[in-house]
């Protein structure tokens, strides 16, 4: 060991040979070799000098990451907080129906005049049919099941990948590979989510249409 590593390495904490900042003195061992590696690398005449803040971490540029890797990373955040945001929203208004339902039993209990106990019962009722109502416009609890379903999905293609695992192994091209499993999942989740809305759409058009009216004739 050069004169630069012994001096930038901590006699008192690394000197005696039952000290128990092994990690430390393993640290500054290493770091000290690159600085010992550096000087005797550089030329002679260069003027450059070792200090302690060549053994300091720097800021350096990190490399871009794949689009494909970032669209994963979105699309799985994404995913992720549509999913929480369906489910408090679902839960939400499930509670609040169900408080609301349980107090038009109770109305006969309390003791509220015939006329005011009937609108009472009315608006609580209206109250639950509008929540009700909500919940079958938005599809919360459907786009909770769908959103999560499709974020463990994604989650799942990413692990299989880092690991060079299931499809990925032995892939020609694993990344382009990635981008159309990601695609294909996208997609799915799509085209559930417009086939529910066409659903949606045909129950309320049924729900507003006038009864068909069927005359015979010669009766």
């Amino acid at each position: 060991m050069g004169a630069v590593s012994r001096r930038l390495i901590n006699p008192t904490r690394c000197g005696s040979p039952r000290s128990t900042n092994k990690m430390y003195c393993l640290e500054r061992l290493v770091r000290a070799l690159k600085v010992e590696q550096r000087s005797n690398s550089a030329e002679p005449d260069s003027g450059e000098t070792s200090t302690m803040d060549d053994l300091t971490p720097t800021d350096t540029a990190t490399e871009p990451k794949h689009p494909t890797l970032e669209r994963l990373e979105d699309q799985i955040g994404w995913y992720d907080k549509k999913s929480q945001a369906a489910q408090r929203r679902y839960k939400l208004l499930k509670f609040t129906q169900v408080m609301i339902a349980a107090l038009i039993p109770l109305m006969a209990v309390f003791p509220i005049p015939e006329p005011q106990s009937r609108w009472v019962t009315a608006i609580l009722g209206l109250l639950v049919l509008i929540i009700e109502a909500a919940q079958q416009i938005n599809q919360y609890q459907q786009n909770w099941i769908s959103y999560r379903s499709t974020c463990e999905a994604l989650k799942h293609e990413k692990y299989l990948f880092l690991a060079e695992a299931g499809p990925y192994a032995g892939a020609a091209k694993p990344m382009t590979l990635l981008a159309q499993r990601i695609e294909g999942l996208i997609s799915q989740e799509h085209a559930k989510w417009v086939s529910v809305q066409e659903q949606v759409a045909a129950k309320g058009q049924q729900a507003t249409a006038p009864p068909s009216v069927s005359t015979a004739k010669g009766e």
